[in-house]
């Protein structure tokens, strides 16, 4: 059985996957970014408090074109993502 991409973040941050928080960081090529660390079932709740519904939940896979570029970050992120998740969502009725 895999593991969700937030419990993998949330390891990597350290600190209690059930908590919510912003996290910073410096990624490759100097990209800053902040993103918000939640559990999935919170992020859930704030789509349908928001009057959404959650029409399909996609956890991205690397390109097959990756592996040619760095073989070894190729496989590490096919068994191990980094915690994105897309959300196609639709007007609750």
């Amino acid at each position: 059985m895999g593991t969700a991409p937030g419990a993998q973040a949330g390891r990597r941050h350290g600190g209690n996957y059930f908590d919510v928080r912003v996290i910073s960081e410096t990624w490759r090529k100097g990209w800053h970014v902040r993103y918000w660390l939640a559990p999935l079932q919170v992020t859930c709740e704030e789509i349908a408090t928001a009057g959404f519904v959650i029409e399909r939940l996609l956890e991205p896979r690397p390109a097959p074109e990756a592996a040619a570029i760095d073989p070894e970050d190729y496989e590490r992120l096919c068994r191990e993502p980094r915690g994105f998740i897309a959300f196609r969502l639709r007007p609750a009725r």
